[in-house]
């Protein structure tokens, strides 16, 4: 859970307390015995580089962004 980790990780992943070596061990364990949990991080995983790290989603994040600041300049 360090730095921006979870908020890269958001709900696509497992997210561990920074230096919990225990903790991490069991994320671990617990995914290599879970195939049906592995499938699913995967796919909410690409699903969340798809909608929040993508050149098209960036793009759209910052031309909402460039016509928010010419609506409040036209106020």
């Amino acid at each position: 859970d360090g730095g921006a980790l979870p908020e890269v990780v958001g709900d696509a992943g497992c997210v561990v307390p920074a230096g919990d070596d225990l903790a991490l061990a069991r994320a671990i364990k617990q995914l290599l015995q879970d195939p049906e949990q592995q499938k699913a991080l995967g796919r909410q995983g690409r699903q969340r580089i798809k909608d929040t790290f993508s050149w098209q989603a960036k793009a759209q994040r910052l031309s909402h962004y460039y016509h928010d600041i010419l609506a409040e300049k036209a106020r």
